[in-house]
């Protein structure tokens, strides 16, 4: 079959990635006194930062064999260094189908280490840009903070559609990094007391959510500390009083792991197959056989959670929360594809939920520690090591997430599950008026089941089971680290 070349002008100033790096100075003179033994004061808020950039899964031309291992780095090791200033730097690169493991085109990821050099604790957000038709793009995540004389990362992805038969070079404009002061703290989060004891008895409000027409803050529970790369209980002293059993404060020393309250809202449809994300809608199931394969990615099983649509979907990106199947053979065997259905109901996490918009809302989520696919992959079911699957395009174990599922092992950790968790779950938050069946208000963990074409869930009632991936009738409860 014939390949096609599918390419794009990436621009930062023409991907124009218009890597514009804005920084904002804020000068500030203060007059304390003028008596004779007054003084002037004057503070200068100049952010200063070295910006390393790194590319990805593209191409220098348009006809060129793409390698997983290139890196293109535009300003070269050095980077560039902003002081106050506003610079620009500029490109042309390529998507490419050609080389890849499955003839369609590689995901171009462009990654910024970001060193702040400033005397003050730093923000870093990246503004949506303007896209072409065929490409969209999400960041692991969007504003992140910088303390003094440390580093961070943002990785912006850009995904051509695999539909596409080309792209003129069209030039990709307004992808800007804003660099500014940033003051606020974990502990200046209200931690506010719940003695129902549900999932935890401490939780935060960051956000808002709907059902049907009425918009609910979330409340996100603390459910424990990440401490060595595990989500352990969380302990007594690790939260310190304002007013007991009213009002509580994080400490500044400690990663605390959150989930939400309720089961968010999601297809936001009226039947289960269009209000619910199915865990992956684009695989083939054998017939009469326990395999299952995804159909991005053929050696990938369908219900790995790197490849998965629950994972695009908590990432920002719009997915397709019903599906189609056709007859289909994989290697002499028959079965079905799965594929999303491209005429029903969309959802994106971010649209959906609130979590990104006032001042408020967007410093919380600049607290949060996005965590590595090689991380969630360790003790994923039960006490079993996995390992992301690094060979296809577009993934790797490095790469991180803001918001994430449970675990089984986790979730096992946590809570003892399967007896205890049931009284520790308050009634999912859903619209009465819609119709649900028996297990409508079951919630996907991200840990695989034996079955290659199954993953674990729990029930309302605090049981263990599984569901193939393609079905709709779980739930998302999401998780976050600050």
């Amino acid at each position: 079959m014939k390949k096609h070349k599918i390419s794009i002008m990436l621009n930062i100033a023409t991907l124009c990635l218009a890597l514009v790096a804005v920084v904002f100075g804020v000068y500030s003179l203060r007059q304390a006194s003028m008596s004779v033994n007054g003084s002037l004061g004057f503070v200068a808020h100049n952010v200063k930062a070295n910006i390393v950039t790194s590319i990805t899964g593209s191409v220098a031309e348009a006809n060129a064999t793409y390698s997983k291992t290139d890196v293109f780095k535009p300003s070269g090791d050095a980077g560039i260094t902003l002081n106050g200033d506003t610079q620009n730097i500029s490109f042309t690169r390529y998507f490419s189908d050609n080389g890849t493991v499955n003839n369609k085109p590689a995901p171009i990821k462009v990654s910024f280490a970001i060193t702040n050099q400033s005397v003050f604790d730093i923000k870093v957000d990246v503004s949506t840009p303007t896209l072409p038709t065929g490409v969209t793009m999400t960041t692991d995540k969007s504003s992140i903070k910088i303390a003094q004389n440390a580093s961070g990362n943002i990785t912006a992805t850009f995904y051509l559609d695999s539909a596409s038969t080309g792209l003129e070079t069209t030039p990709i404009t307004g992808l800007t990094l804003e660099l500014s002061k940033f003051e606020f703290k974990k502990s200046d989060i209200p931690v506010n007391y719940d003695a129902r004891g549900k999932l935890s008895n401490y939780y935060i409000e960051y956000g808002t959510g709907k059902v049907g027409s009425t918009t609910y803050p979330i409340n996100w529970y603390i459910i424990g500390k990440y401490v060595n790369n595990e989500i352990t209980a969380l302990g007594s002293d690790d939260l310190a009083p304002v007013t007991v059993n009213t009002t509580y404060k994080m400490k500044d020393t400690i990663t605390y792991a959150f989930m939400s309250d309720y089961i968010l809202t999601s297809g936001g449809g009226t039947t289960n197959e269009t209000k619910f994300v199915p865990f992956n809608n684009n695989v083939f199931i054998e017939e009469m056989s326990s395999e299952g394969k995804s159909l991005e990615y053929p050696e990938v099983d369908a219900n790995d959670y790197s490849i998965s649509t629950i994972r695009a979907y908590l990432n920002g990106k719009t997915v397709y929360t019903k599906h189609s199947s056709t007859s289909a053979t994989l290697n002499g065997t028959s079965g079905k594809n799965y594929t999303p259905d491209k005429t029903g109901t969309t959802a994106n996490f971010f649209t959906q939920n609130t979590l990104k918009g006032n001042n408020k809302t967007n410093d919380i989520y600049t607290l949060i520690q996005p965590r590595t696919l090689e991380n969630m992959y360790k003790k994923m079911y039960k006490a079993t090591d996995l390992t992301p699957p690094t060979a296809v395009e577009g993934i790797s174990g490095t790469d991180a997430d803001a918001f994430w599922l449970l675990s089984l092992n986790e979730a096992r950790t946590l809570w003892t599950i399967d007896e205890a968790l049931a009284g520790k779950i308050p009634t999912p938050k859903t619209d009465n008026t819609s119709s649900y069946n028996a297990y409508a208000n079951n919630w996907w963990l991200r840990s695989p089941d034996h079955i290659s074409y199954n993953v674990v869930n729990v029930s309302v009632s605090g049981n263990i089971g599984s569901f193939q991936v393609y079905n709709f009738v779980c739930g998302v409860r999401a998780a976050f680290l600050i």
